[in-house]
This record gives C-alpha cells, sequence and structure tokens, in this order.
C-alpha cells in the first residue's frame, strides 16, 4: 500500500493575523521596512521587530541591498507548507485512483513543489496575487495557509486543457504536471467539505 508519512503540524500557525499582514506585504513584493510601516500604518521599529521574528521563524529571509536591508520569502519553507497542504491528498489519491499520469513517490512529489516554486511565472503570480489580498480587507483576515489554499485552488479551478496550455507556456515537468492534477484534487476535495457547497447541492436536489 501506497503511503506518505506526512507532519500534520502547520507551522504556518505561527503566523497570526498581525504578522500575516506582513508577510502579505513581503509576498506582493513591498520588501523593506518604511514602506511596510508607511502601508500598514504601524511604526518602522514595530515593522521592524516583527519582521526579524518572522526572519527567526525562517518564514522571511532578510539582505542587504547596498545600503538598504531588505525581505523576501524563505521558498523552501513556502514548499513545506504546500506539501502539509497536498500530501494527505496525494496519499488518499494513490489509493484510489491508478493512473500512471498521478504516479509520484513522495520524493518526486517534493521537487515538483519545488520546480514549482522556483519558476519566475509561479512568483510573479504569487505577487500578484497576494498584492491584490493586501488591497482587500477580507482577504488580509485569511491565514496565511488559507491564502495559499487559495492560490493553489486557481490551478484546480482550471480545466484540463488550461492546466494543459499553462504547463506547456512554463515548460513543466511531467512532475509539475502531476502536480497541476493533484490541484485540482485537491480544489474538489475543499469544494466537497465546504457547508456552501453541501447546501447548494441540496438547493439543487429540491429544485428537480
Amino acid at each position: 500500500m501506497f503511503t506518505y508519512k506526512v507532519n500534520m503540524v502547520r507551522a504556518f500557525d505561527y503566523i497570526n493575523e498581525t504578522l500575516n499582514e506582513l508577510v502579505v506585504k513581503v509576498f506582493s513584493g513591498v520588501d523593506y521596512v518604511s514602506q511596510i510601516a508607511l502601508e500598514t500604518g504601524k511604526s518602522i521599529p514595530v515593522v521592524h521587530r516583527q519582521l526579524d521574528s518572522l526572519v527567526k521563524a525562517k518564514f522571511l529571509v532578510r539582505e542587504r541591498k547596498g545600503r538598504r536591508v531588505v525581505y523576501g520569502v524563505n521558498w523552501q519553507r513556502i514548499a513545506e507548507n504546500i506539501n502539509g497542504l497536498l500530501l494527505p491528498d496525494v496519499a488518499h489519491v494513490m489509493q484510489q485512483v491508478h493512473d500512471p499520469e498521478l504516479s509520484l513517490s513522495e520524493g518526486e512529489f517534493r521537487a515538483a513543489v519545488d520546480e514549482f516554486l522556483s519558476n519566475e511565472q509561479t512568483r510573479q503570480l504569487l505577487q500578484q496575487f497576494f498584492g491584490a489580498a493586501a488591497q482587500n480587507k477580507q482577504a488580509k483576515k485569511l491565514s496565511f495557509t488559507e491564502t495559499m489554499q487559495q492560490f493553489l485552488d486557481v490551478f484546480g479551478m482550471m480545466s484540463v486543457a488550461e492546466r494543459n496550455a499553462y504547463a506547456k507556456k512554463i515548460g513543466a515537468s511531467k512532475q509539475l504536471r502531476a502536480f497541476f492534477a493533484y490541484c485540482a484534487i485537491h480544489y474538489e476535495r475543499r469544494r466537497k467539505f465546504d457547508v456552501r457547497e453541501q447546501l447548494l447541492v441540496q438547493i439543487r436536489a429540491s429544485l428537480e
């Protein structure tokens, strides 16, 4: 039987609503203290302290560019988050679906996630997505994990033809193509357990 060892402890639960606002800003491309302070309405010392706590927790990275200290995304930690979200579904799928195209070992799946996050197109999309989230009052209240879930949902919402076209556009490997298919499966499972979706099914049934 195919199994995965998955650590279900979500490290990103560390990011509370206060810290999440800063993470969203960094993801959206705002990478230095004074600008983050200006856009969040916080003082520079507070922003500096909170950013440093995120660096120490390895969610962000810090580097010096000339006289300016800038902050960026720790992509390895993001990969851990995505693996934590999707690997349980991978194990479920492998037990029920016998499709060679979806047959990935845990190592291959992790490699696909690394390929996904190292792709420049992915990083641009993430920046756009989090930039929009930073401007949306309701989106800013979401946890970081839920925001990342919604980003992955975008690939699940694509049609098969759209996913194939996108995969071709970015030169995706076979492993990354399988990853996109898993995003679709993950999205459908999220919909299945969404109480709004369940209510909609009941309403539709009552109208037949």
